[in-house]
């Protein structure tokens, strides 16, 4: 059994080969009824009954699939995790290896796996040193999506060391980059005292790294052995002074929100406009005659009160 993709939905299966084994229950000529074995075509079943069958009887034993145990797939039966390929998300590894906890009763383990007595654990198989390799654990830099550009620019320019405002702030200048052009960015990089915005963002990213703030913490004057608490404190609020420095600028972060709405604005300076009318249109003038003609009336009905 293949199964699609992950950004395809968890339940979709896309190619289905061979044949499975399906047991139904049949009566008998005295009225009882027995199981029958029946082996079926996958490509007659749909999908839906490829996943149930699976859930439910012995065979396949094995189910193969590419970047799709991870979530909305609940087969409760699984006993044993095979790793076959790295997986170099901490997320995505700790969502395969969920797979294997699912909770199922000992009547409904049995039968999938008739020798069972209870699931009490789950194997993982790691034939390519998953478990043995770090993982990176990556978030989205849009911490405050509520947030406006202008928003996060005068909260650092007043101070604030948030750090999931600096981080927002460094995705925006990210998206910003590509969307002005070379003579945008470098009027930018002159108003921010020399600094792209690349530099600008990982600045900002740097401030909030936690390697990077232990690292800093190393070159605090006086330090010596492990650096305590207090010490990556202090070096952490220097190097989110420093990254926010540029901003503290006006005129910075003025020009950075001007460029974004003219390059937001499409303005046509070559197409000449072709006038249709310019006289007045008679219907507004009925309608201008109309409301004189009342006012006129009005004034006539009460103007000796």
């Amino acid at each position: 059994m293949s199964a699609s993709p992950a950004k395809c939905s968890p339940r979709a299966i896309t190619y289905r080969t061979g044949f499975t084994k399906i047991i139904k229950k049949a009566k008998n000529d005295d009225g009882s009824e027995s199981e029958v074995t029946e082996w079926v075509k996958t490509s007659n079943l749909t999908p839906d009954e490829i996943l149930a069958n699976f859930r439910n009887s012995f065979y396949p034993r094995i189910a193969v699939t590419v970047d799709m145990i991870s979530t909305g797939t609940d087969v409760k039966p699984i006993e044993c995790v095979f790793f076959l390929r790295n997986v170099k998300s901490a997320g995505f590894f700790e969502q395969m290896k969920g797979r294997g906890v699912r909770v199922i009763s000992p009547d409904k383990l049995r039968t999938v796996t008739p020798s069972a007595r209870i699931k009490d654990r789950f194997i993982i198989v790691d034939a390519v040193g998953v478990c043995e390799q770090d993982k990176t654990d990556s978030h989205t830099l849009n911490r405050k999506p509520s947030a406006t550009l202008e928003e996060l620019l005068n909260y650092v320019a007043q101070g604030g060391l948030d750090p999931d405002a600096l981080t927002t702030l460094a995705g925006r200048l990210a998206r910003l980059q590509r969307d002005f052009s070379a003579d945008q960015l470098a009027e930018l990089k002159d108003l921010a005292n020399g600094k792209s915005f690349p530099d600008l963002a990982h600045d900002l990213l740097n401030a909030c790294d936690p390697d990077a703030q232990i690292d800093a913490a190393k070159k605090l004057p006086g330090v010596v052995g492990v650096r305590t608490d207090e010490q990556v404190k202090a070096a952490t609020e220097q190097l989110a002074q420093q990254a926010v420095t540029p901003f503290l600028k006006a005129q910075l972060r003025r020009r950075i929100l001007e460029i974004r709405q003219q390059n937001e604005q499409t303005i046509d300076r070559h197409t000449i406009d072709d006038v249709l009318y310019a006289g007045f249109d008679a219907s507004a003038v009925e309608k201008a005659q109309a409301k004189v003609k009342d006012f006129r009336a009005w004034i006539e009905e009460h103007k000796s009160r």
